[in-house]
């Protein structure tokens, strides 16, 4: 399902089941924000979205952000980490579509970060019921310094994110035609990494002086504190990109909706486990942690009793 904005941009939902195999209920709903120029192909979307729709019986919606998993760009901006009126958008759509349904969000990189912002910044009056963030690299900032730091990640993860992001500004460069935001001929010559494309096409799109200035801006771990609803964070301690030096422990310890697992293992979105045909195992647990928060009271939106900020889920009637 396409979506306009209002500055005429389009992001786009993919329903699991489509909404003429599970008409519009009081089916709890989960929402996915796939990483960086990713969409709801992805194979840990796919993974996460089988196992809650079929053991579970949820309803599932990937929102897919400008320009990725084939959605046009109709305006002449991109995603960003820290933009958060398009998954506000769609989330205002589903509540009007799905009026009896409750919600939650999960978000995986990019995507978990621009989760985390929307959650905080909505604060108690936040649709979401809870969130889980996996793979957040929260400093965006840190993040970005880490992955220059290594040598690996600086000659193999920041020429593929670039290249990525690259990719998707010149597949859709018709939507800039009619402005000077971007030096396109400097963006084909010069950039590579990551950091390259942010400095000469993110921060100049959303009106930031310097990249160093967006990253520190559109940074997740600076609104932690501000959530006020359940939600689980979920990294690797040696994941190269959202690296275990800069996890906001302290942030997420001193929120009491907060909580933080970390493990050994599991690289960027990895968690792996099997050899002739791995799977990701972290897909068990997430899926655990979304059925306990919609188990918890599964009345529909009309039917539940309002909690109190200060309540993490619902007041029972009785």
């Amino acid at each position: 399902e396409l979506l306009s904005t209002p500055d005429g941009g389009t992001i786009s939902i993919d329903w699991a089941p489509s909404l003429e195999q599970l008409p519009a209920d009081s089916t709890p709903t989960l929402v996915l924000l796939h990483g960086l120029t990713g969409g709801s192909y992805e194979s840990y979307i796919r993974a996460l979205v089988d196992h809650v729709t079929k053991v579970y019986g949820y309803r599932c919606v990937v929102f897919n952000a400008r320009g990725c998993a084939n959605t046009q760009v109709t305006s002449p901006q991109l995603f960003s980490g820290g933009y958060t009126e398009d998954i506000r958008r769609v989330v205002k759509h589903l509540r009007k579509t799905l009026p009896e349904s409750k919600m939650m969000g999960v978000g995986f990189s990019l995507g978990s970060n621009i989760l985390m912002n929307y959650m905080g910044e909505e604060g108690d009056q936040c649709e979401f019921l809870a969130a889980m963030s996996v793979g957040n690299p929260f400093d965006m900032l840190g993040s970005c310094l880490a992955i220059e730091r290594g040598w690996f990640t600086r000659k193999v993860y920041a020429p593929a994110m670039g290249g990525n992001l690259k990719k998707v500004l010149l597949d859709h460069a018709d939507a800039f035609k009619n402005t000077n935001i971007i030096d396109f001929d400097t963006v084909r010559a010069e950039v590579v990494r990551m950091r390259q494309f942010d400095d000469q096409v993110t921060r100049k799109v959303y009106g930031y002086e310097t990249v160093s200035q967006y990253y520190r801006a559109a940074s997740s771990a600076t609104r932690i504190l501000a959530i006020k609803r359940p939600f689980l964070c979920l990294n690797a301690q040696d994941d190269p990109i959202a690296v275990d030096e800069i996890l906001p422990r302290d942030e997420v310890r001193a929120n009491p909706f907060g909580l933080m697992a970390t493990t050994a293992h599991g690289g960027h979105l990895g968690w792996f486990e099997g050899v002739s045909n791995p799977t990701r195992w972290c897909t068990k647990p997430l899926a655990e942690y979304c059925a306990a928060i919609f188990e918890s009271d599964r009345r529909s939106v009309s039917k539940t009793v309002p909690a109190p900020s200060d309540i993490r889920h619902f007041v029972d009637e009785e």
